[in-house]
C-alpha cells in the first residue's frame, strides 16, 4: 500500500473532507474538487506546491480503476 505522510493533515480535517464530498451530489464533485484545489493553492500563494501536489497526487493513484491504495 502506498503512502502519503503529512503530519499537519489530521484525522479530524480527514473526516471533514469527507463529508463534504458525501454532501456533494456524485455529479458535481469533481467540480468541487477542482475549486477547492483553487482555493487552497490561491491561499498558500505557492504555485511551486501546486506543481508539487499535482505530480504526487498523479503518483499516487491508485494502478486498478477502484482500488483505494492512498493513505493520508
Amino acid at each position: 500500500m502506498t503512502s502519503i505522510s503529512n503530519p499537519g493533515f489530521s484525522e479530524q480535517a480527514f473526516t471533514a473532507l469527507a463529508s463534504a464530498l458525501d454532501e456533494v451530489p456524485a455529479a458535481q464533485r469533481e467540480l468541487f474538487l477542482t475549486k477547492l484545489v483553487i482555493l487552497l493553492t490561491a491561499r498558500s500563494g505557492e504555485a511551486g506546491d501546486l506543481a508539487d501536489c499535482i505530480a504526487r497526487a498523479r503518483a499516487h493513484l491508485p494502478q486498478r480503476p477502484g482500488s483505494l491504495s492512498v493513505t493520508a
